[in-house]
């Protein structure tokens, strides 16, 4: 009976998140404005990412979700959704086995797909081929996941000017306020790399790790 209730549980979560997608694509598709546009694909994308974890759930009837699994359709759904045109990106998840619980699942979700958008917008500018590569180490209070593209980098002292970076300051306060954990960024002309923290139990924070 209870694995029953949790299933339904994500069932409908997943279901909402999806009428959410659709209400938000159809008042897109009613405007010409362009920035308009461009936000909607943008809060699309946040939510797709977060209805993968819902998804999973859905179909395996568990409070639970193998991180993998769910890194590589965060993958796969962010490189379909985002127009590339001649761009091939290459893309791979390797490392460690671990499960998380639904809501960090959702929040780790939705941080990688924040960073492989950015990739996608702007590291490879008018390139043919990019990588990028994601890679799990899980410790034993605290894991990490990183996210590494082979682009052009950015100046991360234009990025931490006000009204700029808004993808990295999403995705560095999911870090430290929803997951506790810690974040690191470094860029160079060979590309950049993301590497963020997260508890794997009640531990209250990944510091110092």
């Amino acid at each position: 009976y209870r694995i029953a209730s949790i299933n339904e549980v994500h069932h409908r979560v997943k279901n909402n998140l999806q009428t959410i997608i659709s209400l938000v694509g159809l008042e897109a598709a009613q405007t010409g404005d362009a920035e308009v546009k461009s936000f909607a694909k943008t809060i699309i994308s946040r939510i797709c990412s977060i209805s993968v974890t819902y998804d999973l759930l859905a179909h395996t009837g568990t409070d639970s979700v193998n991180l993998k699994t769910m890194l590589n359709r965060v993958v796969e759904g962010s490189l379909n959704n985002c127009q590339m045109g001649n761009l091939k990106i290459y893309a791979n998840v390797d490392g460690d086995d671990l499960d998380l619980t639904a809501n960090m699942a959702s929040t780790v979700a939705l941080i990688v797909n924040e960073l492989i958008q950015n990739s996608l917008k702007y590291a490879f500018g008018s390139r043919d081929v990019g990588t990028i590569h994601l890679s799990i180490e899980k410790g034993e209070e605290c894991s990490w996941i990183t996210v590494q593209d082979d682009g052009c980098g950015f100046d991360e002292k234009a990025v931490r000017k006000p009204g700029s970076g808004l993808g990295l300051k999403l995705v560095d306060s999911l870090v430290k306020s929803s997951l506790k954990g810690e974040i690191h960024v470094s860029s160079s002309s060979q590309g950049t790399q993301t590497r963020f923290s997260f508890r794997n139990g009640p531990r209250k924070s990944c510091a110092a790790e």
